[in-house]
């Protein structure tokens, strides 16, 4: 019996803007690069990643376009976004960004 898979390929390349987005264990964004509609997606996450090598973390295994990286006992998230990190997240998406939907 074979198993559906999912087609969608997240490095695959786009007709719209993406960010390489480095991000701590709390969710806070460390560094972002937007990359323009027709940039490379896998050469700018395997780039990023090289970049961050060079500085000694060390990647725990990518797993389509996201990765954690450590370093002593620090640890990062790599990944290709969507949508900007810096700009509030869409309707619908407010637990995900740490915002509870019933408080205040």
């Amino acid at each position: 019996m074979n198993t559906k898979r999912s087609k969608y390929d997240p490095l695959a390349t786009s007709t719209r803007s993406r960010w390489l987005v480095l991000r701590d264990m709390f969710h806070n964004v460390l560094d972002a690069t937007e990359l323009p509609p027709g940039t490379d997606l896998r050469k700018s996450f395997a780039d990023g990643l090289a970049a961050l090598e060079v500085q000694g973390w060390h990647s725990e295994g990518a797993s389509g376009a996201m990765v954690f990286v450590s370093r002593g006992g620090e640890r990062r998230f790599l990944a290709i976004h969507e949508l900007d990190p810096y700009e509030p997240p869409p309707p619908g998406h407010g637990v995900i960004a740490g915002r509870c939907a019933t408080c205040d």
